[in-house]
């Protein structure tokens, strides 16, 4: 049996599932989601004792194969259940040429010193000046901030919502943002450590959300250059 552990984040929960081999065998899930429909997989809610535990491989790792040939997977296995993604949020991407996830790391989780600062985000919108662009973001405050910087180049949706532990999601915001950012024709995400292959500030929300999607992808690092395409 697969097995989905529970503290594990949207992205990385995506990530895994398109990592199994056998779509047959039971993948155990502490909650499926009523927000998420999961297709060429066996999903159970009840674990099963008996069963051996199955290694995911090649689990979550990060390189131009997995990222085209394997991870690719999760298009045809997990969509948003019907009538969630409505025409109002769609309406968020009119006109937008670019997607930028910004994670905000809480302190306990990562070394301060290791984070990307806001400011490399600021210099990707910076950079394309004549670009209109949809915010995703676990805090409200930075993309307030944005639109408070930058006006209606800015969009994003109207929510408070952490991106919380999947198993934990109550409420279907963190989903819709994840599938409206996947359908930003660029997905720019949070990525501390590409550069030195730490990954130690690197968020799979941004990153499933863009190889979801299937679009041009711009991880921004703590670099002096900011971010690498």
């Amino acid at each position: 049996m697969y097995r989905i552990l529970d503290d594990l984040g949207i992205g990385n929960v995506f990530i895994l599932l398109s990592c199994i081999k056998d779509p047959l065998v039971p993948v155990y899930m502490k909650k499926k989601s009523e927000f998420i429909q999961f297709s060429n997989l066996n999903i159970v809610e009840e674990d099963d004792p008996n069963l051996p535990d199955l290694p995911i491989t090649p689990g979550i790792i990060l390189n131009n194969t997995t990222s085209k040939f394997i991870h690719t997977n999760m298009r045809a296995r997990v969509q948003i259940a019907p009538n969630i993604l409505t025409d109002q949020h769609i309406s968020l991407l009119y006109g937008v040429d670019l997607g930028i996830s910004i994670r905000t790391f809480p302190e306990e989780d990562i070394n301060p010193v290791k984070k990307v600062p806001l400011e490399n985000h600021y210099k990707l919108i910076q950079d394309n000046p004549n670009s209109k662009i949809f915010i995703a973001s676990d805090s409200y405050d930075v993309k307030k901030s944005l639109k408070a910087r930058f006006g209606e180049r800015i969009s994003f949706l109207e929510n408070q919502s952490k991106h919380e532990k999947f198993c934990n999601i109550e409420d279907p915001n963190p989903f819709i943002e994840f599938f409206l950012l996947s359908m930003c024709p660029t997905v720019a995400f949070t990525a501390g450590g590409v550069f030195d292959g730490t990954f130690d500030g690197f968020s799979t929300f941004g990153y499933a959300a863009a190889v979801y999607g299937g679009k041009r992808m711009i991880g921004i690092d703590r670099s002096n250059s900011g971010y690498i395409m």
